[in-house]
């Protein structure tokens, strides 16, 4: 269970709209597990590991929490991408997933964005829409399978912010 060349990008006050992606810690940020089982029936650990977890913007009041693992043990490289502009992803990591270990993504700045998840066998690609970045308690579980390709659930409380 590895991760390698987390990449990020983007910087405040740099004259563009990039949000700042910084490393977290995996305690401050409650990603949830359950949908795996509900839409994969795939077993879960209640404590997998987090092998990176970064915040994208900086927020008190506007999150989306985003979590990759995989159905069998596979090197991902997962990318994260402002809609639209697939030139230069804000972040970038390899990591050895498995059904026990993550990688997590915590959006705090509203805007839309595209998850890649590249293996050797294939990729796939999730989008994030802004409103999901809100006060509401919100979260995408995707799921890199053998094949390459990503399966993905949300879930939000959908309460008026």
């Amino acid at each position: 269970m590895a991760t390698s060349g987390g990449l990020l990008a983007g910087c405040l006050g740099s004259g563009d709209d990039r949000p700042t992606v910084t490393d977290a810690d995996a305690a401050e940020h409650s990603h949830s597990f359950h949908l795996y089982e509900i839409e994969w029936d795939l077993e879960v650990p209640d404590q997998p590991t987090a092998l990176a977890t970064v915040r994208v913007g900086e927020s008190d009041d506007h999150h989306h929490h985003a979590t990759v693992l995989a159905e069998e043990p596979t090197e991902t490289t997962i990318a994260v991408f402002l809609a639209g502009d697939d030139d230069e992803p804000l972040y970038e990591t390899t990591a050895a997933l498995e059904t026990d270990s993550y990688v997590g993504i915590r959006f705090e700045h509203p805007a839309d964005y595209v998850l890649e998840c590249r293996t050797d066998a294939g990729f796939g690609t999730v989008d994030i829409d802004a409103s999901y970045v809100d006060c509401n308690s919100s979260n995408h579980a995707l799921l890199v399978r053998g094949d390459g390709s990503v399966g993905s659930a949300s879930e939000t409380t959908l309460v008026e912010c």
